[in-house]
């Protein structure tokens, strides 16, 4: 299944380099990367730009997005008939990325307006505790295929944002 999702991804990053080649080289909200690192390396995910820092306009938060058709609680789910879905969102796995660590070789598109809105509104509901638990939802969080995913991501994303935080102490 991973190799799938892989192999998806990488199909549709080649399809829209064409046009992701004439945005500006700068970082902006919606904006989809591929972080090239040894911890995502063989990992369909990629990760959505969702916020700016309030007090540091250099830092960005971002939330990685993948095809592993199960949502949770903290997820956003893109339908196949928005551009570049379907994907969802893991808002709880999101991480603080530096300008500096954007490469825009790997830029790979940008997700709407909506989308952004829907991300910041779950990590809002995350910060005050507001969020909605449906049954459905609660019964694909225990499904073993999510967990086992999630732990991939979650070691993964945690993997990358080590390594980030060392390349800049170098």
């Amino acid at each position: 299944m991973r190799r799938n999702l892989l192999e998806e991804a990488l199909r549709k990053y080649r399809s829209n380099a064409p046009q992701v080649a004439n945005y500006a080289k700068k970082v902006c909200l919606g904006d989809l990367y591929f972080f090239v690192d040894p911890a995502t390396t063989g990992i369909p995910v990629q990760f959505c730009v969702v916020l700016q820092h309030k007090d540091d306009s250099d830092l960005w938060f971002v939330v990685p997005g993948d095809q592993m058709h199960l949502i949770g609680t903290c997820d956003v789910e893109i339908p196949k008939f928005v551009e570049f879905g379907p994907m969802n969102f893991r808002c709880g796995n999101g991480l603080w990325v530096h300008t500096d660590d954007f490469n825009f070789e790997h830029r790979t598109g940008r997700m709407g307006l909506t989308v952004i809105e829907q991300c910041q509104d779950v990590l809002s509901r995350m910060v005050t505790g507001d969020l909605t638990e449906v049954e459905f939802i609660i019964e694909n969080e225990t499904h073993p295929d999510y967990v086992d995913w999630m732990k991939e991501l979650q070691q993964a994303v945690g993997q990358l944002e080590e390594n980030l935080q060392f390349k800049q102490s170098c």
